[in-house]
């Protein structure tokens, strides 16, 4: 996908490399991408690169590498090490912990336009500093909530990575340019969005309409949520049951549960979630984010993009 998206801007000299702990690499070569795999664990440094060698380093679902203690720092010294000056780090990371939003209140609009925008146009609800959250009062989330933080304290690592990762990144002095963008996914209709549409409906103009003019809840978007919102709604809905699922292992072992009591509450659950006419989801969300930074120092003359392979060399991605 990267790769399609810069080729057809015309960026064709760009050379990806991909790290990974798992010797499970695909053949992207035969796509026609310039593609080279390297196995390895990203918490083993120094990383088998040279220094200044990249010239973006997307990190992505790697926050289980990135325990509570220094070998975080040295993992993040190191990647600093291998990129250029100039380049770009970029991490995409999405929180274990489910958390509600305000479900009788729309959440504070972003002051960011463009960010707002995309918002609107997906139902989805971008995060500024301080966006107030409450805890979830679905029985389920709160039961793997409670088995999540216990597994995630055990191996020193943060469950709500999005509350770390600026941070992380503001403290390291060879970063500026720090910035970021979470956005939360909500797992189904609010009951605020309810209103609204009851509201639109109606032709009351009310802080939950689409039409009011009110700066902190009038709301750009439509009145009543598209199929294509509701799909990406219980797409985020589904990507967190997967990730339950997929950490079962740590989680029963956490609950205290045997094979069949945990099979009886999994069984419970689906039921609970994806019952369309349940209401026991109020305000549950996915919580994720991305968030970038620039390498300081003098990067070179030439362009990030310049497709130049006697100056320059190709663009060169690392992807973990």
């Amino acid at each position: 996908m990267c790769h399609d998206w810069y080729a057809a801007r015309g960026h064709t000299n760009i050379q990806f490399v991909g790290l990974d702990a798992a010797p499970l690499p695909p053949n992207l070569r035969r796509q026609g991408i310039k593609w080279k795999f390297v196995q390895h664990d990203m918490r083993r440094v120094p990383l088998p690169f040279a220094d200044n060698e990249f010239d973006l380093i997307m990190i992505k679902d790697c926050s289980t590498t990135m325990p509570l203690d220094p070998r975080s720092e040295k993992i993040l010294i190191d990647l600093v090490r291998v990129l250029r000056p100039g380049g770009y780090m970029e991490i995409w990371e999405s929180d274990f912990i489910t958390r509600s939003l305000l479900n009788n209140t729309p959440p504070p609009r972003c002051r960011v336009p463009e960010h707002q925008e995309d918002a609107d146009r997906s139902g989805t609800f971008a995060v500024p500093i301080g966006s107030p959250f409450a805890q979830t009062q679905n029985k389920y989330f709160q039961k793997a909530n409670k088995w999540m933080e216990e597994v995630f304290e055990k191996r020193k690592l943060n469950p709500a990575p999005s509350t770390r990762i600026a941070e992380m990144l503001m403290s390291e002095p060879d970063f500026h340019d720090v910035n970021y963008r979470r956005v939360a996914i909500p797992f189904r209709e609010l009951p605020w969005e309810k209103e609204r549409a009851r509201a639109a409906t109606n032709g009351h103009d009310s802080p939950l309409s689409v039409n009011s003019t009110d700066d902190n809840h009038g709301l750009e978007s439509h009145p009543k949520l598209t199929p294509g919102q509701l799909a990406l709604r219980h797409s985020a809905l589904i990507t967190v049951l997967g990730m339950i699922e997929a950490l079962e292992p740590e989680l029963k072992t956490a609950s205290r549960m045997n094979a069949e009591e945990w099979s009886i509450w999994w069984a419970c659950m689906m039921t609970d979630l994806l019952d369309p006419s349940n209401d026991s989801l109020s305000g549950e969300c996915l919580e994720m984010g991305a968030w970038w930074a620039t390498k300081a120092g003098d990067p070179d003359d030439s362009d990030l993009f310049e497709d130049s392979e006697e100056d320059k060399g190709p663009t060169s991605f690392l992807d973990l």
